[in-house]
């Protein structure tokens, strides 16, 4: 994860999963591995926030926006996964 990606809604970078994993990781790894035992994201862990910054000085219309996706740090690394697996089998379920 980049380092200096946006603050997530757990208002923390992927800098402070990179500096305190020893700390946080053991913690990290049981969250996900929990979600794919048992099919359940804790509450909370699935919400975003979108937030629209401005191109332009006085942007007006929405075209002149750029929508920026505020999540959680562990609902990244679920999608991750979960999108890194259907990969593997999407020329398998997907006919031409």
């Amino acid at each position: 994860m980049d380092g200096a990606s946006v603050y997530g809604l757990d208002g923390f970078s992927g800098r402070f999963y990179q500096r305190c994993w020893d700390v946080v990781g053991s913690d990290v790894v049981f969250t996900v591995q929990d979600f794919f035992i048992t099919g359940v994201i804790f509450s909370g862990l699935n919400s975003n926030f979108i937030v629209l910054f401005p191109k332009l000085k006085d942007s007006i219309s929405i075209d002149q926006f750029w929508p920026i996706v505020l999540s959680d740090f562990l609902f990244k690394i679920s999608s991750k996964i979960l999108a890194d697996r259907l990969a593997r089998v999407t020329e398998m379920i997907i006919s031409p």
